[in-house]
């Protein structure tokens, strides 16, 4: 018969053994904004969807990983990423106030590109100096290039706001503005659930500015960067964005 010492000598290893196998299968926590921004990520209650969500449920079954995802409101992501209360977020640093600098960034894996579409009627632009004395239908809180924040900040141009960007849209098509700014593919989502085409209006080939997007990870979340810097390394992300048609 074992003895406790005996005995303490073999169930402590399995406890242990046990105590990190369940650490290592927590799944990694995932902040979007309540808000939503189709078609990246769309919030419907505490589920999310859309491209991003589908992005992670690939790597999630090419490098064996668990995410789990919470939804916070805008105005407090700053903050929340910067307590690191949640493991990864995926945007682009510059949106944020003040980052904390121990947070991990990766290399960009995508880009938002803010094309100028213009109402229908009006001739097509090249160059911003052409859109002078326009009226622009922005988004609350939106960020433009430093050029067209000059512009708008001089009176070069005028503003109406609308807080989604479906009412930007909704706005250009009733002629209440003259332009607006909007990923390529949030513009094309959105013509898609409005059921409009894209004849209502003019699409240039000027994009205001390009936004490459990064995980965002917490200091001490340095294995699953890794993991991510070796899937954007190998075209693995590049690849799944080129087979849902983005480029």
């Amino acid at each position: 018969m074992l003895t406790r010492p005996i005995l303490k000598l073999f169930i402590l290893p399995v406890l242990l053994s046990l105590s990190l196998q369940l650490k290592a299968a927590e799944p990694y926590t995932v902040m979007f904004s309540e808000n939503g921004y189709m078609p990246y990520f769309s919030i419907d209650g505490q589920q999310v969807g859309g491209l991003y969500r589908q992005l992670l449920d690939a790597l999630e079954q090419q490098y064996d990983l668990s995410f789990k995802y919470y939804t916070v409101p805008r105005k407090r992501i700053e903050s929340i990423i910067n307590d690191a209360e949640y493991t990864l977020i995926l945007s682009n640093p510059s949106w944020f106030k003040q980052l904390n600098p121990a947070m991990l960034l990766t290399r960009p894996f995508y880009a938002y590109k803010d094309r100028i579409f213009l109402r229908k009627g009006l001739k097509s632009v090249s160059t911003l100096e052409e859109l002078k004395g326009l009226t622009l239908c922005g988004r609350h809180g939106f960020v433009y290039s430093a050029t067209m924040e000059a512009m708008l900040g001089d009176g070069r141009l005028r503003r109406v706001n609308s807080p989604s960007n479906s009412g930007v849209v909704k706005m250009l098509l009733l002629e209440r503005c003259d332009f607006t700014i909007l990923d390529e593919g949030v513009m094309d989502a959105l013509l898609k659930d409005l059921e409009v085409s894209t004849a209502d209006f003019v699409r240039t080939p000027l994009v205001d500015a390009s936004w490459p997007q990064r995980f965002i990870l917490t200091p001490d979340s340095t294995e699953l960067y890794e993991i991510l810097q070796k899937a954007i390394a190998s075209g693995f992300i590049e690849d799944f964005f080129r087979r849902q048609g983005y480029e």
